[in-house]
């Protein structure tokens, strides 16, 4: 992790909500996550600085250099949407180290969803199970408002192909916006058969608390 301390750490006003503690029922994978829902109105400074000291060419060295800069553009664009109004963002960390991001905008009919985007903790190794666990919070909430779809635009010029793996999220293409993104959906069908198979990988923990967390005093910055 590329988050150093700063004479200002303690100068930093962020709060959280602790959401959930995520460990995976996969016996050779033992690290758990923790999930926080973040409060823009505290968490700005947080944010940018997440974006600044997050560097994927540091991270995964081995990446092409276009890969590893649209990696990093994809943290930077899920940290401004995330600054937008009506959006809900959540944050996962493992062993105390943020390691993955979440924005969409919630709506009566349809969700969308900005980005996510998730990074690795170790030199060189991604974090197992951050993306699913990220998703499995949004299909959560997703169900629980009873709304009708989830829309998103995968990218076709990342260094992984994320259209299979939101087809295996159970994700349909829909169209095309251009020669770089997909259109994708998914309907509350779908959705619910996605996180009743995510049971059988997850084990979550929900914290059922209201209270505000300063990140400061938890996260290894």
């Amino acid at each position: 992790m590329q988050i150093q301390n700063t004479p200002y750490k303690n100068n930093i006003n962020f709060k959280a909500r602790h959401i959930a503690v995520i460990k995976n029922k996969c016996n050779d994978i033992k690290n758990g996550l923790d999930l926080y829902e973040l409060n823009i109105k505290h968490d700005k400074s947080f944010l940018k600085r997440l974006d600044k000291d997050i560097q994927i060419k540091d991270l995964m060295p081995n990446l092409k250099k276009q890969e590893s800069e649209r990696w990093q553009e994809m943290l930077s664009y899920a940290i401004i949407k995330a600054q937008e109004p009506n959006r809900k963002t959540y944050l996962l960390s493992n062993k105390n180290k943020p390691c993955g991001i979440i924005t969409y905008l919630p709506g009566k009919n349809n969700y969308h969803l900005d980005c996510i985007c998730t990074w690795p903790t170790e030199f060189g190794q991604k974090v197992k199970y951050a993306g699913k666990s990220l998703f499995n919070q949004l299909f959560n909430d997703f169900l629980n408002h009873k709304s009708k779809k989830i829309k998103l635009e995968a990218i076709t010029d990342g260094p992984y192909n994320t259209v299979n793996k939101y087809k295996e999220l159970g994700f349909i293409v829909t169209g095309s916006q251009n020669s770089n993104k997909i259109l994708m959906e998914i309907n509350t069908n779908n959705a619910k058969n996605t996180v009743n198979n995510l049971k059988n990988k997850l084990d979550v923990t929900l914290c059922n608390s209201d209270e505000n967390i300063n990140l400061s005093n938890i996260l290894d910055f």
